[in-house]
């Protein structure tokens, strides 16, 4: 008896594991039951015209080959990160950039827990199966990351949070230094969104576009600088990640374009709505941590690589430099 895949009618192969584990297991119809958090609906974003279940992953991973992916990545990671801390690695680092590092890490830890929080409920409220698994890997990755974070916070500083009777300088640093305000404002206004849609571009075009090849930069070229090869090692295995994240997003834009050239608008008015927020979190971030000039010169990159992005999807800059 022949297999057939009702799904995947008129093509000319049959469905790799990826699709087999991924496409078309939303309800494709109004949800049964309802909740004061929010309700799954066909008609919960402003995109319109968009066949969901044709999106692609472009990194088509799925749990079982994430967790392959991510356990040697782990591995790989916690080897470094422990040799640097107790070997005495960190001893020997600048102690002005071990302070101010530790304070970034740390606070940028806090950040990378609320785009999880956002992408939780890109995945709860989507329309396709494969976005809500690609938002749901993200979810995974970033709370890594922000795990990560803080251990590194944590061995750059020495406890010295502890030892002053701080017990979470991390947390302090997320709530009250000048300088991660404005990300944390971002952050927050973002978890306000009710449009699924307008989440992905207010967090994975407009902040992480910018954040995460700051950081990577920042990370792996300061790190070298200062023979901190931790920070580095950390900056690259994030990017590793986050590369993957903007790639799906980069993907999400397109097919929404192709299938209705109309929804180009929403999507520049949702841009246009929440690029100051991030713009303005990664000037207050370059300023209060300069590192001699390099964090101005990582904040330049990531504005060249988020406009090479948006020029991809047929979209505008909004803030002229």
């Amino acid at each position: 008896m022949p297999k057939t895949f009702a799904w995947f009618e008129g093509r000319k192969r049959p469905p790799s594991e990826y699709e087999e584990l991924t496409v078309g297991l939303h309800f494709g119809e109004e949800a049964l039951v309802h909740t004061r958090v929010g309700t799954w609906t066909l008609d919960n974003t402003l995109l319109m015209g968009v066949p969901w279940e044709d999106f692609r992953d472009p990194a088509q991973l799925h749990y079982r080959t994430w967790v392959a992916l991510q356990a040697g990545a782990e591995r790989e990671l916690g080897a470094t990160l422990d040799l640097a801390a107790s070997a005495g690695f960190v001893d020997g680092l600048d102690a002005a950039w071990r302070g101010d590092m530790a304070t970034l890490a740390g606070g940028l830890a806090f950040a990378e827990w609320g785009v999880a929080m956002a992408m939780q409920y890109v995945e709860r409220f989507c329309l396709s199966s494969a976005i809500g698994q690609a938002a749901q890997l993200q979810v995974c990755d970033e709370l890594r990351h922000a795990q990560r974070a803080l251990e590194w916070a944590d061995s750059l500083s020495g406890g010295a949070g502890s030892a002053a009777g701080d017990d979470d300088p991390a947390r302090a640093a997320w709530m009250e230094h000048p300088a991660l305000q404005p990300l944390r404002k971002a952050v927050e206004l973002a978890l306000t969104l009710t449009d699924w849609g307008e989440v992905v571009v207010a967090v994975n075009v407009c902040l992480e576009g910018l954040l995460q090849p700051f950081q990577r930069e920042l990370y792996l070229k300061g790190g070298r600088e200062e023979r901190d090869m931790g920070t580095a090692m950390l900056g690259q295995h994030c990017w590793v990640d986050e590369e993957r994240h903007l790639g799906w997003t980069e993907a999400f834009l397109r097919m929404v374009v192709e299938a209705e050239p109309a929804n180009r608008a929403t999507l520049q008015a949702w841009y246009d709505t929440h690029a100051p927020a991030a713009e303005a979190a990664l000037d207050a971030l370059a300023a209060g941590f300069p590192f001699g000039g390099a964090a101005e010169q990582a904040a330049a990159t990531a504005r060249t690589e988020l406009a090479k992005r948006l020029a991809g999807a047929g979209l505008e800059e909004g803030t002229e430099r």
